[in-house]
């Protein structure tokens, strides 16, 4: 130990009587923290000056006029927009041509060209249907800048977001618009309950008539008086006729709704294939909006499933539910596929090409049966209608024939009784059709469209065009990029510390000096100056970091020694490598160096990294110091931060195994290889 302390002091005394010498042991100090300062604070905002970055946009698009005769220009609205932004420098041209000229010559870094019909897309669904939505082209210049051309990517994403909530805001708002005037002019569950009451107050009128039939038969002096020519009256037949055409109209509006249900269901499908055909081109944004597409067609069949199991008496309603459970079957099918995370484009393709025969099966068997219902329940009033006007003039119809029948009261009997079946039938059918309406206007179907049409257009617009509202919460929140980075560069800052301390300081004391020492008190005697150095290069490190700029560190105490274990252990690892191989070791440790730069998750996670340093990376040292310096800086977690420093402190244990007994065998092969160098002149 007495020699060690000899070779150590013998070090310093060194170092401390050359004036040259002080200067330059301050430089090896003060050099790796210069390094990690300039690194860190140019990325403390990298982000934050991109309104520097030029992107050109432009458009030859004229603009359309609407059917109301106001003119409007969607491209030029969306320049404009661009224009008055400041987190990307947007520059508008003045012809497609010289913004895409701009990007070849690396005057802007991209550009965006909307296309001519970008306008008639945007205010017409069909045509944006048919040609696949607004058209936008960008153009990339890839060799001017990797990092620029990721901004730029994003801000065309943003833009395409923006163009998708306002297009989906103006066309939700008109819908709604149309629908609320609708709503305006007929109320669909008041029409359902008018028709219920009128063929109910119709249904009691024909069972009275049945009922005074019955009665005259009974009595033998009205029938005697009836065969004589007496005066059977017919109250109120004047208004049965209205009272049906009422009735008919207000079953006619139920129809109509009806198709608009099934028009509805047509719609979101359509707007599910929309999404999905953009999820295939790449847009992993479009995938939530196919969920909620499908999410929204699935609660359109239930509903149409609740009002139909009302229904169920009448012909064709069961077929229809076995339709509407296909559909919701498919429906389920894909959002299972595109609800799951690790979705494929294989899967999106499958989706898109089951979407054909769903809509189909929507727009033409369901909206069929659909019709067909609602047909059944007006024809089966209309059917009625012909029997009602009959009954209008039933009193010109019968008295002549009661006129006829005076000498024969038999005659008479079997004519009335008739006559009371057929009214005591049309009674019991107008029952059935009362029970029927009032099934309708008590429906949920009925009172969720009715609720919905009659809805304020605007802020349904404004909902639908971006329904989702996302809430962050940061978990271990840092200031800014700059201090996330500060652990990689500090880090490495050490490391290459430690590199300079083996290449401007011998690594081997004199023996002369010290003719009794052993190599192993040799080795550690100068070890103790390279620990000494390399701490001081660690403080000064983390000093600059926390004071000069101004980097967050939640534990500054658990920084200093997290930079402490780490100069520890590399400078002890280094300098082992050097001692045991020479020249040899110190480039071992650049190639480590160099490894660990790319792979260490530093600065991108491991995750993205090529296989190769996902395998490799936990077997280098500076994995277990960058986490150790994060959980002081951002917060810790557990016993997070001494698990790390204890695996950082394995390297440590790994560098006395070579500096102690890996180095003994290679002893005289770093001697020969030594003098072969120096033979050369060279080196």
């Amino acid at each position: 130990m007495r020699q060690i302390l000899n070779i150590f002091i013998n070090d310093l005394r060194a170092v401390g009587r050359q004036f040259f010498a002080i200067v330059i042991m301050l430089a090896i100090c003060i050099l790796p923290a210069l390094y990690a300062w300039f690194n860190i604070y140019a990325n403390t905002d990298p982000y934050g000056s991109t309104k520097n970055i030029a992107i050109a946009v432009a458009s030859d698009d004229p603009g359309v006029t609407l059917d109301d005769g106001s003119y409007v220009n969607m491209a030029q609205e969306v320049m404009d927009d661009l224009a008055a932004k400041t987190t990307i420098h947007w520059i508008v041209t003045d012809s497609v041509q010289e913004a895409i000229d701009g990007v070849y010559a690396g005057d802007t870094y991209a550009a965006v060209i909307l296309s001519e019909d970008f306008t008639a897309r945007m205010t017409d669904l069909s045509t944006a249907v048919s040609s696949g939505g607004a058209g936008m082209t960008y153009y990339e210049n890839g060799k001017k800048n990797a990092v620029a051309s990721k901004i730029t990517q994003t801000a065309v994403t943003s833009l395409q977001q923006d163009v998708r909530a306002k297009y989906l805001g103006n066309l939700f708002s008109q819908l709604y618009s149309d629908t609320t005037e609708l709503t305006g002019s007929a109320n669909i569950a008041q029409a359902a309950g008018q028709v219920s009451q009128h063929i109910a107050a119709l249904g009691a009128k024909l069972r009275t008539y049945s009922n005074v039939i019955g009665n005259i038969l009974g009595d033998s002096v009205a029938l005697d008086q009836l065969t004589q020519g007496g005066g059977l009256t017919f109250e109120g037949a004047d208004t049965w006729q209205q009272q049906i055409e009422n009735s008919t109209a207000l079953l006619s509006q139920v129809q109509e709704q009806s198709g608009q249900a099934a028009s509805a269901l047509t719609g979101s499908l359509e707007n599910l294939e929309s999404a999905l055909q953009q999820a295939a081109k790449g847009d992993q944004a479009a995938l939530t909006d196919a969920a909620q597409a499908a999410k929204d067609a699935q609660t359109k069949v239930q509903n149409i499933r609740s009002v139909l199991a009302h229904l169920s008496r009448l012909d064709g309603v069961s077929q229809t539910l076995t339709l509407l459970d296909t559909a919701e079957l498919h429906l389920q099918q894909i959002r299972t596929v595109i609800e799951d995370k690790a979705v494929t484009n294989e899967q999106i393709q499958t989706c898109l090409e089951a979407m054909p025969s769903l809509e189909k099966l929507a727009a033409g068997e369901i909206r069929a049966d659909l019709e067909q219902i609602a047909g059944g329940v007006k024809n089966a009033a209309t059917d009625v209608q012909p029997l009602l006007k009959a009954m209008e003039t039933m009193k010109q119809d019968i008295v002549p024939a009661i006129d006829a029948v005076q000498g024969s009261k038999d005659d008479a009997v079997a004519a009335l009784g008739c006559l009371q079946v057929v009214l005591g039938g049309l009674a019991d059918r107008m029952d059935e059709l009362s029970k029927l309406a009032a099934a309708c206007s008590s429906s949920d179907l009925l009172h969720q469209l009715d609720t919905a049409l009659s809805g304020d257009a605007s802020r349904f617009g404004a909902f639908l065009a971006s329904p989702v509202e996302v809430e962050s919460e940061t978990v271990y929140p840092v200031k800014n990029y700059g201090t996330a980075m500060t652990p990689f560069y500090s880090v490495l800052a050490i490391w290459v510390g430690g590199v300079i301390l083996v290449a401007l300081i011998q690594v081997h004391p004199d023996r002369k000096k010290f003719p009794t020492a052993t190599d192993n008190q040799c080795y550690f005697g100068r070890l103790l100056l390279f620990l000494l150095i390399g701490q001081l290069q660690a403080a000064v490190i983390v000093l600059g970091d926390i004071y000069l700029l101004k980097c967050q560190c939640l534990h500054p105490g658990m920084l200093f020694l997290a930079a402490g274990l780490a100069s520890f252990t590399f400078v002890t690892l280094i300098y082992s490598l050097t001692v045991s191989f020479g020249d040899i070791g110190k480039a071992i440790v650049v190639v480590v160096m160099v490894v660990q730069i790319a792979g260490s998750s530093g600065s991108y996670p491991i995750e993205i990294l090529p296989e190769i340093f996902e395998k490799i990376y936990r077997f280098f040292p500076f994995p277990y110091a960058i986490n150790a310096m994060r959980e002081a800086i951002c917060g810790t977690y557990e016993m997070d931060y001494a698990v790390y420093l204890l695996e950082l402190l394995i390297f440590a244990v790994l560098a006395f195994c070579i500096g102690l007994l890996v180095r003994k065998p290679f002893i005289g092969t770093n001697h020969f290889v030594s003098e072969k160098l120096e033979e050369t002149e060279l080196m």
